[in-house]
């Protein structure tokens, strides 16, 4: 394997993806986050090549090449070129355990996982990028570990990381400390299922987690997981409290609603 430095450029980087075969599907979501590092010239230069064999085919690189064409950028990058089709084959590319989010960071995965939420169900569009999550748990990370510790356990549902970042939305965003500390204390009694002292909309919330749909609702789907986040928010935010009824009755009003505290609360993290 031979590895150099070029000076890549939209050009360069269709004519290589001209003989790009057999690589994975395309994931437009990480071509367009890696397109937006660029043009906010955050694209650093790494010791990661693109790799092509000695045909000139690609092996490796197909996401940033098309992003560099998306970006209209130009800059320095390695390639790797290997000497024959026998080495491209016992390649281990992209076969290997992904590093997770919280890996890159050096961050708690509680922590991340509750930052990245966040910012999935309010104003992220498409792939989140590092950045992103990292500034908002640079700016929140007080708060961030507070709702973490509020629970020792992982319990389904309770105190999932999409149940605890809805929690740090509605609690925080836009509220006195006085506001704060009742709703975490809320959160405290459905945790721990003490009835006494809850609020209406609360106990409205934990009926339909228990008796109703939310009893077998799953939060693995995409789906699942945002209507979740907007129950949770609208059932710990103080200025719904009295409600006695736990529904959604106008999913776009309260999603325009979570966006505009959302930007309130961690600004433009992912601009």
């Amino acid at each position: 394997m031979r590895v150099t430095e070029i000076y890549m450029t939209p050009e360069l980087a269709a004519q290589m993806l001209s003989k790009n075969k057999g690589n994975r599907q395309l994931r437009k979501s990480m071509v367009q986050a890696y397109a937006a590092d660029m043009i906010a010239g955050r694209w650093e230069y790494t010791h990661q090549a693109i790799a092509v064999d000695q045909h000139g085919n690609l092996v490796d690189g197909q996401h940033r090449l098309n992003a560099v064409i998306m970006a209209k950028w130009s800059g320095t990058m390695l390639l790797a070129t290997y000497s024959n089709s026998e080495e491209t084959l016992r390649l281990p590319v992209d076969r290997g355990l992904l590093r997770a989010t919280y890996d890159v960071l050096q961050k708690p995965r509680k922590h991340v996982e509750c930052a990245s939420r966040i910012l999935t169900y309010t104003i992220a569009k498409g792939r989140l990028p590092l950045y992103a999550v990292n500034n908002v748990l640079q700016m929140h990370e007080t708060k961030i570990e507070r709702i973490c510790g509020l629970t020792k356990g992982n319990k389904r549902l309770v105190a999932s990381a999409t149940t605890l970042s809805a929690l740090l939305l509605t609690a925080y965003a836009e509220r006195s400390d006085d506001e704060v500390e009742q709703s975490l204390e809320q959160y405290q009694l459905f945790h721990e299922q003490h009835y006494d002292g809850m609020w209406p909309h609360v106990q409205a919330f934990n009926g339909y987690l228990i008796k109703g749909k939310g009893s077998s609702l799953s939060t693995t789907g995409g789906v699942a997981q945002q209507e979740m986040f907007m129950r949770v928010y609208m059932a710990f935010d103080i200025n719904r409290k009295d409600f006695r009824i736990s529904r959604i009755y106008n999913h776009d009003e309260i999603k325009r609603e979570m966006i505009g505290r959302a930007r309130a609360f961690i600004g433009s993290c992912v601009e």
